[in-house]
């Protein structure tokens, strides 16, 4: 079968610019193969849990800090009383996470902050959780009542679960990688999102994590191993040589 590589620029940013191309080359394909890193010692990825992101802006009412702070109305404690009401609905038995991960707000020490802004990444599971958790963060109130909470959603990757053509696609490429003299350490469900989650919901075959075998992602220790650079590269030239449509039919 022919093959169509694609370079990704702004995937770490949700792919916001790239998304309608990367489903418009998956739908006139027959398989999608993603080279992201390799979890959890070298396993491959056969599905991923959905990634939301959320806005979250407080308008309060400004006042000098020190002369009028009874006037004033902080946007940043309204904020903060949000943020622990958000982080609190993380439930790690149901792999739903919701992590605050950028605020920012105030302009000086001594005035009360009228504006406050806060970044939410969402972890979910299932399209159905997803769901619960929108109308859970869109329910929002605001502590005090002077004070303005607006909850805007913002780029979302949809999950994708484990079908039988992607357990023929991770079984072919484990034979492959054993031909080759490596073992292939398994298979997972990811957390962190990919551009296979919009190739995976849309029902084509994906196998993701094909890519370098490493540790420490978003650390100061990340890393990968140099030793796997070669027998990943060959597992990707056999799996070019012996893809077929068929594989993934029936």
């Amino acid at each position: 079968m022919p093959v169509t590589v694609m370079f990704i620029p702004d995937e770490e940013a949700g792919s916001p610019s790239s998304r309608a191309r990367i489903e418009a080359e998956a739908r006139r394909h027959a398989i999608v193969l993603v080279a992201e890193p390799s979890g959890e010692g070298g396993k491959l990825t056969v599905a991923r849990h959905g990634i939301a992101r959320y806005a979250l802006k407080t308008t309060g009412i400004p006042a000098h800090a020190g002369a009028y702070h009874a006037k004033g109305r902080s946007a940043i404690r309204e904020m903060a009383r949000q943020i622990i009401a958000v982080e609190a609905m993380t439930d790690y038995e149901r792999s739903i996470t919701l992590n605050v991960g950028t605020m920012s707000g105030g302009t000086h020490e001594n005035m009360v902050p009228i504006h406050a802004e806060a970044c939410v990444y969402v972890l979910v599971p299932t399209v159905e959780a997803e769901a619960e958790v929108r109308a859970r963060l869109l329910a929002l109130t605001p502590h005090d009542p002077d004070v303005v909470l607006a909850v805007t959603p913002g780029l979302f990757r949809p999950p994708y679960r484990k079908t039988a053509a992607i357990q023929k696609l991770y079984d072919h490429a484990a034979g492959l990688a054993g031909e080759l003299g490596f073992a292939i350490a398994g298979e997972r469900i990811a957390g962190g999102g990919s551009d296979g989650n919009f190739t995976g919901a849309l029902g084509v075959p994906t196998l993701d994590g094909l890519g370098v075998i490493g540790d420490g992602p978003h650390t100061h220790h990340e890393h990968l191993l140099v030793s796997c650079l070669v027998p990943r590269t060959r597992l990707y030239v056999r799996l070019f040589e012996t893809l077929t449509p068929d594989l993934v039919v029936g």
